[in-house]
């Protein structure tokens, strides 16, 4: 069982016509991650937690860009992990669960890789 926290940049964009928006996110994570499987050549793991998410930048031409505003997120995930010297490379997906609004309803998935390392 371990902790996951993240921060950094998300852009989000959507097309449909002639209706358009993107938005950036400032956004904040913080997982649980609970190892089904772990060796000395690869794990699988399952995740899950909530997020903060504030724009930093958006345009829409289907909202009005003043109702898009800071929210919190669910997230729920898994991947793979491969030891890697002191690291581990990981690949994952996560599903990220928008609280609806009134006349938009959003979820993501996400595909991600990268570096875990020990503090």
């Amino acid at each position: 069982l371990g902790v996951r926290a993240r921060a950094g940049l998300e852009m989000f964009s959507v097309a449909e016509g002639s209706s358009e928006t993107d938005i950036t996110y400032l956004a904040i994570d913080m997982l649980l991650r609970y190892h089904l499987y772990n060796s000395s050549s690869f794990g699988f793991f399952i995740n899950g937690g909530m997020g903060i998410y504030s724009p930093m930048s958006k345009t829409s031409s289907a909202l009005d860009p003043e109702s898009i505003s800071t929210t919190s997120i669910l997230i729920f995930g898994g991947g793979v992990s491969f030891p890697l010297g002191g690291m581990n490379f990981f690949a994952g997906l996560d599903y990220f669960y928008f609280p609806p609004s009134e006349d938009v309803t959003t979820s993501v998935i996400s595909g991600k890789l990268g570096l875990l390392f020990e503090l």
